[in-house]
């Protein structure tokens, strides 16, 4: 479109040919006395008269003007303009009144005067404007310019012009004028006053002022007449149930509440003039191009608002009305032709095209964004016939996808012309499939479903298409109809239209919105899947299912209502709408599909129907932003990680009805305060896993809480368990910040790693019921101070209480607890405790079970203990005494390694059942000074007395074959050892270091012969007395070198038996009755 400027009214009098007055008022405004029609010449006043297309109101360029010399620069309005140019675009006969406003050299008389401009010179009054070229203007409107400055006299608002209200009626007749009085011609009251306003505009630039100059002579002057009104053209189509001789017959077409007073602005444009600050808005009759016309036309003041909320226009047929409301909302535009295409069915109106054209040429105006040519009109009469309909073939037949082509579908169809219409539309271009139409209006009837693929390439993107609208009786829009349509923004669909099929719209990503038709009840799968710019929806009432991932990544989706006839939203339904803020799950759903509203990052608020019986796997997982959850009494489910990472969600509370919180259900809601679980069978595995805020939480009543349900937990300080609980998963409150802790007698098994990594427990009850504590069940509970054991607790897991630093009182409740076992590590590092009774029905001590625990000064060891296992209590440096029972047949190796203040070990009974000393069994228990061995002991580990520096003698029970490797290195006080009768061997450095070591005695009657190795007495200096207290055989002097030593006396034939106390290695006393000497 050329681009026109404004000019004032009074720099184009100033030119030599339009050497009217140099005073002419700064105003300019014009107005036709009828809408500017196109095309149509020779009309009459008589309206049956008046032929078909009379006129569109296109071309008003007034032509080339020839400007001459100014005869003087005073020119007056009331001087002659000889040899005027014929003006193109008039009517011989038409005749152009010209009203001028008072201004400068107008006389007083001439102030509001009337002139008539004819070709012999300005004469009120008298002559015509002659012209020769044909008219564009119809000669009913009267063709009358008027310019003018003052009001109109016959305004019924002072200082304000009046718009028609009936076109029809004023048409006929014309601008009447009266004679003139003397001061100004009058207006007929009753007829139609000011019909367009036209302003002044030259091609390139403002015409020149006496400031600027005027064009040398001769200069050519191109003129504009520019409209400051906006036009409507409206044409109607017969539809369903209507036909043309109806229409043509019986229609009038009414624009409703429109603006009809203005005022003039100094720039020569109305402005819509308000009364009491309410705008003036009448109903206006549009004007009837010809008797059998099914077009019309009227004027319209700029700068008005058409919405979607109001009828804009109304049709009567009759007695029936029928109104039209936008799709979109239309701002009329100055200069601009709006133009309605409008299919009349007997049910309704709809509008198969809305286009906004410049009146001045083609070009498509912005209104109020660009809109799309009006298309191809293509009448298909017989159904099944369009793929051989010659208008759409040639309408397609230079057609490519960069240059697209719109079409207008009308007349009967059906399914196979739909299945015909798609692959009209395609074209393979190099092995790619490409779409060659821009705008598809569908108004043709008899069709019910598209064909799969409609206007889709896939798998190729589809940049063509940027219109459609579906025609009535479509009830399905099949399966990937206009999937990766990526330039589609404008979809009308019909009343009617049950089904949005699986991937309908997928992809389509310029799409913004979309409305949906109140007869529609299903959404299908991925039915507008990666609508990445479509920002709202309404569903319609009958939907009842929404499909799985149906508005999956619509990433603008801000705002959605959901119909109250809605019962379930599928997987994915909303997945990755990442700017939907809120929604309102209707009443009828019961189930809310996995991940429906997956990382939904800024939805804050939900509410959940009462009816909500399921949400599932992930359904709100990663919406970050989510603040509260109420849920409502009659939801039984809770989904896995249906509400993980909602790092915004500070508050929870589930209904009565609720079965069962689901595996990480709540994960990583780490701003979580509270939650509330009124009812519940199983909190499940993760429920609530790093809830790191979580502070407060209420369990009236559940079943089992799952594997990992509050690890990590941090801000727990306390929970109160109920008495329904049977079951605690492994981890359930480990790394938690528990304080304190109670186990209901409910709670069978304390499962493994419950409290694991609790630091800031201090306490702990198992009241009675409970049976078993898993293993690492209060691992790491660095501030554990006391555990209160219930009397029907029968086994401690491995590592139960490892590593609890401050653990000081370990109470077993009850007069028989019925504890029988301990398991490995169960009590280790215990630091502070001191002591502890070890129920009787315990029958071992596992490895290490209490090793580490350095201030364990007391140990009540149980009746029935049949073995002390490995390290079981190594390095417990405060442990004095110890009795063992008579029960215990194995003190393994390391029991008691590093014992460094066990000085007493006694064995229970008369016959005490141990058998077997580990190796390294009292490794370094350097205060160990008193310990007899039982009669049964068979075997004794190397090392096995080890460093026992207190030890002054040891009777080796006679069972005991073999003193094995070191068993008594580095008893640097070891005097006397009483060898046993069935010594066999003495191994390596079995007395190493022993240096005090001075008496060996053996019990049997006749020495043996056992292997003794080379290192056995290593570091042995005074080791030189042999006593045989029961020896028989005869003495014959090679038992001085008997056991690989060579001794210095030997004692035999003693009267007193064994007594240890009658040897005096010193002297060499004692009740033996013979000796011998080296």
């Amino acid at each position: 479109m050329r681009n026109y400027k404004q000019v004032n009214i009074m720099r184009v009098l100033k030119e030599e040919r339009w050497a009217l007055v140099r005073t002419v008022t700064a105003i300019c405004i014009t107005a036709l006395t009828l809408v500017c029609l196109i095309l149509a010449a020779g009309c009459t006043n008589d309206l049956t008269a008046i032929t078909e297309n009379r006129g569109t109101g296109e071309t008003l360029a007034l032509g080339t003007l020839t400007t001459r010399p100014a005869t003087t620069p005073a020119t007056r309005a009331d001087a002659a303009v000889p040899d005027a140019t014929d003006w193109q675009g008039f009517r011989t006969a038409d005749q152009l009144h010209v009203t001028i406003a008072a201004g400068e050299g107008a006389t007083s008389t001439r102030s509001s005067g009337l002139y008539e401009y004819t070709a012999t010179g300005n004469v009120p009054g008298s002559g015509t404007w002659t012209a020769s070229a044909p008219a564009y203007w119809q000669r009913a409107a009267g063709n009358t310019l008027t310019l003018w400055r003052g009001p109109d006299t016959d305004a019924t608002t002072p200082g304000a012009y009046d718009m028609p209200l009936t076109y029809e009626t004023d048409a006929t007749q014309g601008h009447a004028l009266n004679a003139w009085d003397g001061n100004a011609y009058t207006v007929d009251a009753d007829k139609w006053r000011i019909m367009d306003l036209l302003r002044y505009c030259s091609a390139d630039a403002d015409l020149p002022t006496a400031a600027t100059g005027i064009p040398a002579t001769g200069s050519p002057l191109d003129l504009i007449l520019k409209h400051s009104m906006a036009q409507l053209c409206v044409e109607l189509l017969p539809g369903e149930g209507m036909t043309t001789q109806e229409l043509q017959a019986q229609v009038t077409v009414h624009l409703k509440s429109a603006a009809s007073t203005f005022t003039m602005q100094t720039d020569g444009r109305p402005a819509i003039y308000n009364f009491e600050n309410e705008q003036n808005r009448q109903d206006v009759r549009l004007l009837k191009n010809g008797a059998t016309s099914l077009k019309f036309y009227a004027l319209m003041l700029p700068g008005q608002t058409f919405g979607t909320d109001r009828a804009m226009m109304s049709l009567h047929i009759g007695d029936t009305h029928f109104s039209y409301t936008p799709g979109t909302p239309l701002t009329t535009t100055e200069n601009t032709c709006h133009k309605l295409v409008l299919q009349v069915n007997r049910t309704g109106v709809s509008a198969l095209s809305v286009t906004s054209t410049g009146w001045q040429d083609p070009t498509v105006i912005t209104q109020p964004d660009e809109a799309e040519a009006e298309g191809i009109l293509v009448i298909n009469e017989t159904p099944g016939t369009l793929k051989d309909n010659a208008t759409l073939l040639n309408a397609l037949k230079n057609a490519t996808q960069e240059s697209p082509v719109g079409l207008i579908i009308t007349g009967k169809i059906n399914n196979t012309d739909l299945a015909d219409l798609s692959t009209l539309m395609k074209y393979t271009d190099g092995g790619t499939k490409k779409f060659k139409v821009s705008s598809l209006a569908i108004y043709a009837t008899g069709g019910t479903t598209l064909p799969n693929y409609f206007a889709s390439n896939s798998p190729n993107p589809n940049p063509a298409l940027k219109k459609v609208i579906l025609p009535e009786g479509i009830t399905d829009t099949g399966q990937i109809s206009f999937y990766n349509c990526t330039a589609l923004t404008d979809v009308t669909l019909p009343d009617g239209l049950t089904i949005i099929n699986n991937n309908a719209f997928r992809a389509c990503k310029a799409l913004k919105s979309i409305k949906l038709p109140e007869t529609v009840t299903y959404i299908g799968t991925l039915a507008f899947y990666q609508c990445y710019v479509l920002e709202s929806i309404d569903i319609p009432e009958k939907v009842k299912k929404i499909g799985e991932q149906a508005f999956h990544n619509c990433q603008k989706l801000k705002s959605i209502k959901l119909p109250d006839n809605l019962e379930s939203i599928e997987k994915q339904a909303f997945k990755d709408c990442l700017v939907l803020e809120s929604i309102d799950i209707p009443e009828k759903v019961k189930k809310i599909g996995e991940q429906a509203f997956y990382n939904c990052s800024k939805l804050k608020s939900i509410k959940l129907p009462e009816d909500l019986e399921s949400i599932e796997k992930q359904a709100f997982d990663y919406c970050a932003v989510l603040e509260s959850i109420d849920l409502p009494d009659k939801t039984k489910d809770i989904g896995e990680q249906a509400f993980a990472n909602c790092t915004g969600l500070t508050s929870l509370t589930t209904g009565d009805g609720m079965i069962n919180i689901g595996k990480e259900a709540f994960l990583n809601d780490t701003r979580l305060q509270s939650a509330t679980i009124k009812s519940a069978q199983t909190i499940g595995e993760a429920a609530f896993y790093n809830c790191t805020g979580l502070s407060s939480v209420t369990i009236n009543s559940v079943i089992n809480i799952g594997f990992e349900a509050f690890r990590k937990c941090t801000g727990l300080k306390s929970i109160t368990l109920p008495q329904t609980i049977t079951g605690i998963g492994t981890f359930a409150f480990a790394g938690s910040g528990l304080t304190s802790i109670t186990i209901p007698g409910s709670v069978k098994q304390l499962s493994d790693d419950t409290f694991n990594g609790c630091t800031l427990l201090k306490t702990a009850t198992l009241e009675e019921g409970v049976e078993t504590i898993g293993s690492n069940a209060f691992t790491g509970c660095e501030k554990l101070i006391s555990i209160n054991i219930a009397s029907t607790v029968t086994s401690i897991g491995r590592y139960a209480f490892n590593i609890c630093p401050k653990l000081a009182t370990v109470t077993f409740a009850g007069a028989a607890p019925q504890l029988n076992s301990l398991g490995q590590s169960a009590f280790q590092s215990c630091e502070a405790l001191t002591s502890i009774n070890i129920p009787d029905n315990v029958t071992t001590l596992a490895t290490r079970t209490f090793n580490g625990c350095a201030k364990l000064a007391s140990v009540k060891l149980p009746k029935r203990l049949e073995s002390i296992g490995q390290y079981a209590f190594q390095e417990c440096a405060e442990l004095s005494e110890l009795d063992i029972p008579e029960s215990v047949t194995k003190i393994d190796d390391y029991a008691f390694n590093m014992c460094t203040k066990l000085a007493t070990v006694t064995f229970s009974g008369q016959t005490p059942l141990l058998s077997n000393i580990g190796a390294n069994a009292f490794y370094g228990c350097q205060k160990l000074a008193n310990i007899t061995l039982p009669n049964k002991v068979e075997t004794i580990g190397q090392s096995a007395f080890y460093g026992c520096t207190s030890l002054t003698s040891i009777r080796i029970p006679d069972n005991v074959p073999q003193i094995a490797t070191k068993t008594f290195q580095s008893c640097s006080g070891l005097v006397t050892v009483v060898l046993p009768k069935n010594l066999t061997s003495i191994g390596d450095y079995a007395f190493n270091a022993c240096g005090v070591l001075a008496n060996f005695v053996y019990t049997g009657s006749t020495l043996p012969t056992p292997t003794v190795s080379t290192t056995a007495y290593s570091a042995i200096y005074k080791l030189k007395y042999l006593f045989l207290p029961n020896y028989t055989s005869t003495i014959t002097g090679t038992e001085l070198t008997w056991a690989g030593k060579t001794w210095k006396n030997i004692h035999y034939n003693a009267n007193t038996g064994t007594d240890l106390s009658t040897i005096d290695a010193l002297t060499n006393t004692g009740n033996y009755q013979n000796h011998i000497t080296q």
